[in-house]
């Protein structure tokens, strides 16, 4: 039920780690 919920924040995770790591 909230697997679109937590693939949305794992991509936001992502970008959020990409712009950590620049």
């Amino acid at each position: 039920i909230v697997r679109s919920g937590g693939k949305w924040k794992i991509e936001l995770k992502s970008v959020f780690l990409e712009n950590s790591w620049r």
